[in-house]
């Protein structure tokens, strides 16, 4: 396990909104760990890994 990181830090990684970061963790779309409320943490190589399967899924669907 990687250091895990705020969804500040993966929102600019990412080149999107905090908001987006969390409310992808909330929708259970990119895996996080709540550490309290209001705290929530992420793996950023498990989210990278995430984002790429279904991002490969995304493709192959569209290759049909």
């Amino acid at each position: 396990m990687s250091d895990l990181v705020t969804a500040k830090t993966l929102a600019e990684e990412y080149g999107v909104r905090r908001e987006t970061i969390l409310r992808w963790a909330r929708e259970g779309l990119i895996p996080s760990l709540r550490i309290s409320r209001g705290v929530t943490r992420f793996d950023p190589g498990e989210v990278r890994r995430v984002l790429t399967e279904a991002g490969q899924m995304a493709t192959a669907i569209q290759d049909r």
